[in-house]
């Protein structure tokens, strides 16, 4: 199975995520890691589809999509969120 795994964060700007007792975008980076070393141990590929840094929000969901786009064999698309949920 191809899986394309995405740490729904940037590391900077627009879509960083909420950054007081946790760092999101540091947290889904390290989660996506995690699962990637064990889905590749079980013999799946993996790609992972981040993006660091964009201008806006639309910017991040753009340069996603276009990084998974490129895998359109994927069997799975999977982004990891860690949100706040209202502050």
């Amino acid at each position: 199975m191809k899986v394309i795994l995405n740490a729904g964060h940037t590391k900077k700007g627009a879509g960083s995520g909420a950054i007081g007792y946790l760092n999101e975008s540091a947290e889904t980076r390290k989660v996506v890691s995690h699962i990637k070393y064990y889905l590749e141990g079980k013999g799946h590929e993996v790609v992972v589809a981040n993006v660091d840094k964009a201008e806006s929000q639309s910017a991040y969901l753009y340069g996603v999509t276009r990084k998974a786009n490129k895998h359109d064999d994927a069997d799975l698309f999977v982004s990891i969120q860690f949100n706040a949920g209202g502050g």
